[in-house]
């Protein structure tokens, strides 16, 4: 992974002798951003995947702003500096995000992520928006992501046991 960072680092430096649009040089930032992170880079990787987003917002590709949204997403939450700036780029990739259920889905997981700690804004409304997407599609995926989400907000609140419940039998 460091030798693959190493790489796109390079080829980021020759971009604009190039010729690459705006949506090469960002998936490039995020492909770098996500070895830096398996590398055990984070902060080099964080700047890679906001790098990535702000070159993004040059092509209104809501896509592919969804994409490095999701992968800037951790495997878990610090709570730092790094969490609001991940929850404002999760929320515009869902204001800008197509109608791809799975990837929608996936944008709502990790919109419910960030905000798990937010006194003000909590992940509940992600998790219901999550739950009705699952309603409205077929998509195994789709439903099986939704609904782990939606468990997992009811779980973490002790007066909703009659959700659960509820929950337990869709």
């Amino acid at each position: 992974n460091e030798e693959a960072a190493t790489w796109y680092a390079r080829a980021l430096d020759l971009a604009a002798d190039a010729g690459w649009d705006a949506r090469e040089k960002a998936e490039a930032l995020m492909r770098r951003g996500q070895c830096l992170e398996r590398a055990g880079r984070r902060d080099e990787a964080r700047r890679s995947f906001l790098d990535a987003a702000a070159e993004t917002r040059n092509t209104d590709d809501g896509e592919l702003l969804a994409e490095i949204a999701i992968a800037a997403t951790p495997r878990y939450i610090t709570l730092d500096e790094f969490l609001a700036e991940l929850a404002a780029l999760v929320d515009e990739a869902l204001a800008k995000s197509g109608s791809d259920p799975r990837r929608r889905v996936r944008l709502l997981s990790a919109a419910s992520a960030c905000h798990y700690y937010d006194r003000d804004r909590g992940d509940e409304i992600y998790a219901q928006q999550a739950l009705e997407l699952a309603r409205h599609h077929e998509d195994p995926e789709v439903q099986g992501s939704a609904l782990v989400q939606y468990r997992r907000l009811l779980t973490h609140d002790p007066v909703r046991a009659e959700e659960r419940l509820d929950l337990s039998r869709e």
